[in-house]
């Protein structure tokens, strides 16, 4: 469910909406901390104790790799990779494609 939410529902409601990304303040501050984008380059910093969101999640969240990623289940990852890249279910039992646009 909060995968199809978190890319179905918001792609409609938000058309140009790319990312959300949530961390964890650990030094100085602790507490939650959300970046939402708002599509079209506008993003919001939801922090507690009203810091800004750490650059060092952001950068590390654009280098990363799903395709290499692993799963506590091989099934799990192979599904995983189809839905991001939205392979028909139907061809959900091949190995998913190792690049894709998204």
């Amino acid at each position: 469910l909060e995968g199809h939410f978190s890319t179905i529902e918001v792609k409609r409601l938000k058309p140009n909406f790319l990312y959300d990304l949530a961390g964890m303040l650990v030094r100085g501050s602790r507490g939650a901390c959300l970046r939402l984008d708002h599509g079209g380059g506008d993003a919001e910093d939801c922090c507690e104790f009203n810091t800004v969101f750490p650059g060092i999640i952001s950068k590390a969240a654009v280098g990363i790799r799903v395709q290499t990623a692993s799963a506590s289940r091989e099934v799990d990852r192979r599904r995983i990779l189809h839905y991001i890249a939205g392979t028909p279910l139907s061809e959900w039992s091949q190995e998913p494609p190792r690049e894709h646009p998204k």
